[in-house]
């Protein structure tokens, strides 16, 4: 697929990959494009963490609790979206499951924890 210009990923073929935040089915990285990433992750009492290079936005799919901005407890349930730019403090709490788009790409390095 390396001399298309685009791009098709199925979840379903996705494995989970256990993370700070919970599991997560990465099925756009780095590795295929340099434009964002794409991730569906299972959110379940995560890490405060914050990231550097990479702005995130948070599409809740499913379950419910809050995302901890900078300090805000903001509740969170299927239908909200949450724009997180890079050096925002978060974490999600709770138990549920996120469509995320990062911009540009996450990489490896790019987590820090206080």
């Amino acid at each position: 697929m390396a001399d298309k210009r685009y791009i098709v990923a199925d979840f379903n073929e996705v494995a989970g990959v256990q993370c700070p935040c919970g599991i997560s089915h990465r099925a756009i990285t780095r590795r295929d494009t340099d434009i964002a990433n794409v991730h569906l992750t299972h959110i379940r009492n995560a890490e405060e963490h914050y990231h550097k290079r990479t702005n995130e936005i948070y599409y809740i799919v499913g379950g419910s609790g809050w995302m901890v901005l900078d300090g805000d407890k903001v509740p969170v349930v299927p239908g909200v979206v949450v724009v997180i730019p890079t050096g925002c403090r978060h974490a999600g709490q709770g138990e549920f499951t996120a469509l995320i788009v990062g911009t540009p790409p996450f990489e490896e390095g790019d987590e820090f924890f206080d």
